[in-house]
């Protein structure tokens, strides 16, 4: 349990940047900085957009390097490098002058930490088969990292604000947000350090075909998987929690007319529902077919979703009865999508030619990526469509927000009761 738990602390690192920037970052710019929501969007998504485009290179590259033992050591390097460049991506816009200034700084910081970001995230993703050789033990592996990630998201998506409160005892906003970021990027780095002191890249040796000699040579290798339909299940499956995620804030905000501060309850009971319900979707699992577990999944979320725009304005028992069924979705949704990653890795490694463990990974981060850019930008283009409203309690409000996480589930339902037949 313990060598399985050191493997695991990393998602909490990661996933405290990772959920603070899906969370806050485009509230933080619209907000705060008065960025209008589409150019948000538009500095959202090209940052993403970036971060997926790095993972194939750095996938390929970590294949290569795993070889000499050089995956841990690419993670010690660039860790330091993300956890600065996490809160330049904060500090440097705050600097601005002018909507462009700000724009384009915004844009600089989330390309640099995009980079970094991805030299730590897709060596460590790929090691998995090389730590837990056997399908079993790939799962289990696999759910203990889920229960981390899951904490880690609530606690960026829930505590954030509350460091931000905490920080403008000592500063002045919009400052007090990078000095939040500061808190955050302490913390994930204290939190690899059991993974960079424990983990031997030289006991990890991949089982399998050789990587391949050229990054073209390895596409060409992932391309003969033909594993379109879990690519683009798992597409489905992670956009629609993005689209939830991001946009919480701006619901909570201009139509429960709660502000940054006061969500911590709402947003808490979210996440706190996730971690308890992700057992139980364990079970389900076990007992029936993928797609069932995954339509229950959506359906769930669905009807969240649904409900969302005819909320009282607010804290009120049906705000926090709504936490709950979004936290029990969310969580159905995210161990649908990621027992993806191993079960077509198994595949891949099934091939007389592999792509390698690091480049079939990065196939999933990459679609993951670009699925949190795309909900942002789309989010971003449904919120600048509907004039806001002082005071909470605009159901126009309520729409924009849950209407394109919704389409996604529907999209999603419709394609697994269609392959069903």
């Amino acid at each position: 349990m313990l060598r399985r738990l050191v493997f695991a602390l990393p998602e909490l690192s990661q996933n405290l940047m990772f959920a603070s920037v899906n969370g806050w970052f485009l509230y933080y710019l619209v907000t705060v900085l008065g960025l209008s929501p589409a150019l948000a969007g538009v500095v959202f998504l090209i940052g993403r957009v970036l971060d997926a485009v790095l993972d194939v290179p750095v996938g390929f590259l970590s294949d290569r390097m795993a070889r000499r033992g050089g995956r841990v050591r690419l993670i010690g390097v660039s860790l330091p490098l993300a956890a600065c460049a996490f809160v330049v991506m904060w500090l440097a816009p705050a600097m601005g002058t002018s909507h462009t200034v700000v724009f384009l700084a915004a844009t600089a910081g989330f390309s640099l930490f995009a980079l970094f970001y991805t030299l730590v995230a897709v060596p460590r993703i790929a090691l998995l088969p090389g730590y837990a050789r056997t399908r079993p033990e790939r799962i289990r592996q696999v759910a203990i990292d889920m229960v981390v990630a899951w904490f880690a998201v609530g606690m960026a998506s829930a505590a954030f604000p509350a460091l931000v409160g905490q920080a403008a005892r000592h500063t002045e906003a919009p400052l007090t947000w990078g000095l939040a970021a500061a808190v955050v990027a302490v913390i994930g780095l204290a939190f690899y350090l059991p993974f960079l002191l424990r983990v031997d890249d030289r006991m990890l040796h991949p089982q399998g075909a050789e990587a391949p000699l050229t990054l073209r040579q390895g596409l060409s290798r992932l391309r003969r998987l033909r594993q379109r339909l879990p690519f683009g299940r798992f597409f489905l499956l992670v956009l629609a929690p993005f689209l939830l995620q991001s946009v919480l804030p701006f619901y909570l905000s201009l139509h429960i007319g709660l502000p940054a501060e006061r969500q911590f309850p709402v947003l808490g009971a979210v996440f706190a529902t996730a971690l308890l319900a992700f057992p139980v979707w364990s079970r389900i699992a076990q007992r029936v077919s993928a797609r069932s577990q995954t339509l229950a999944a959506l359906g769930i979320t669905a009807c969240a979703l649904v409900v969302m725009p005819f909320l009282p304005a607010g804290l009120s028992a049906p705000i926090f009865a709504l936490a709950v069924i979004c936290g029990a979705g969310l969580s159905g949704l995210a161990l649908a999508a990621w027992v993806l990653i191993p079960q077509t890795v198994d595949r891949a490694q099934q091939m007389a030619e592999a792509p390698g463990e690091g480049l079939t990974s990065a196939a999933f981060t990459f679609i993951n990526k670009l699925a949190a850019g795309g909900a942002a930008m789309i989010n971003g283009i449904a919120l600048s469509l509907v004039p806001p409203r002082a005071g909470g309690g605009d159901s126009l409000i309520g729409w924009a927000a849950s209407l394109p996480a919704l389409a996604c589930c529907l999209i999603a339902a419709a394609l697994l009761l269609r392959g069903a037949r």
